[in-house]
Parts: structure tokens; sequence; C-alpha cells
């Protein structure tokens, strides 16, 4: 069995719906940087398998894709 490395590590929910939706949206904020800078767009695909092969769909995940699609629309303003 091989070892995989994941490009993104998001951290488990605390329960705590704000905080963990906040962490998710730092952690899209820091990928789309890290995308820009590679000029590689492809690396969100890598981490959407991530995350969907984690099976789990909490605040940090909704946060995730929420900060994804708000910057994609323009409507993120933070």
């Amino acid at each position: 069995m091989t070892s995989q490395t994941t490009l993104i590590d998001l951290p488990l929910a605390t329960n705590d719906f704000s905080a963990d939706n906040a962490t998710g949206a730092d952690h899209a904020a820091a990928l789309l940087h890290h995308m820009k800078e590679a000029a590689n767009p492809t690396l969100l695909g890598i981490v959407a398998r991530e995350i969907v092969e984690r099976a789990v769909w909490t605040g940090v995940e909704v946060g995730f894709w929420h900060h994804i699609a708000a910057t994609a629309a323009g409507t993120d303003h933070g």
C-alpha cells in the first residue's frame, strides 16, 4: 500500500459552527493563494477528491466551499 500525501489538511470540526466555518474559509483562501502563485488551478480538483474521500460534512467543509464559491462569483468581501 502506498502512502498518499494530502494537499490540504482540513481540521476536524470543533462543534462551533461559526469557528469551523471561518477555519474552512481560511483554508480555502490559502489554497486559492497557492493555486495562483503556482499557476496551477488543477489543485482544486485534488482537494475536492480529498474532501469527498474524507466523507464528512461539517462547518469546516461548508466554510471551505462557501469561500471558493464566493470568490468565483466575485461576492467574497473578506
